[in-house]
């Protein structure tokens, strides 16, 4: 189904496709509507940036947006891309730590295990950050890093990722 309300802005282009295919190989089969706002959100103008700098999908609880919209582009962004930092805020510790879990899953299933915290995705070998005080992924090819945490009006200040994710943008 088509959103209500959409504003699409002028683009030649999307490396949309590019999230949907490592979902897919991940274990994630984005419904239409995931694949049409991938499409949307990673549209690339004519000067290859993004078209759209910011998006935005209002729907009720569990209705797919982690798994099969937000997932898929943090995985492009991660692996593909070669964006250094992606944030990703959950309104509670508790989702963002079951995003973290969902998206070692993903990794795991795109690659194996190669060691304690490590997975080998192509030769792309992934660190597995898992500890008190900070749960994430850092390439150890490129440094690159993907960040979980919880959203309040303290934690994440100061951050300037390539790519802020926020999971359940309540308050």
């Amino acid at each position: 189904e088509r959103p209500r309300v959409e504003t699409r802005p002028p683009s030649v282009g999307t490396l949309g496709d590019v999230a949907i295919a490592l979902a897919t190989q991940a274990g994630i089969e984005p419904e239409p509507w995931q694949a049409d706002g991938l499409r949307l959100m990673m549209s690339i103008r004519e000067d290859g940036k993004w078209a759209a700098r910011q998006y935005a999908e209002w729907l009720g609880r569990q209705q797919g947006k982690t798994g099969g919209l937000l997932m898929p582009r943090a995985l492009a962004g991660f692996l593909v891309l070669g964006e250094h930092l992606t944030t990703w805020a959950a309104h509670l510790y508790d989702t963002a730590k079951e995003s973290f879990i969902l998206a070692t899953e993903l990794l795991e299933n795109l690659g194996e295990e190669i060691g304690k915290d490590l997975i080998d995705i192509d030769g792309v070998v992934v660190k597995v950050v898992n500890t008190n005080g900070a749960k994430g992924f850092i390439r150890r090819d490129t440094k690159a890093r993907w960040h979980f945490m919880a959203r309040s009006q303290r934690s994440g200040r100061g951050f300037t990722g390539n790519t802020n994710i926020v999971d359940e943008a309540w308050a």
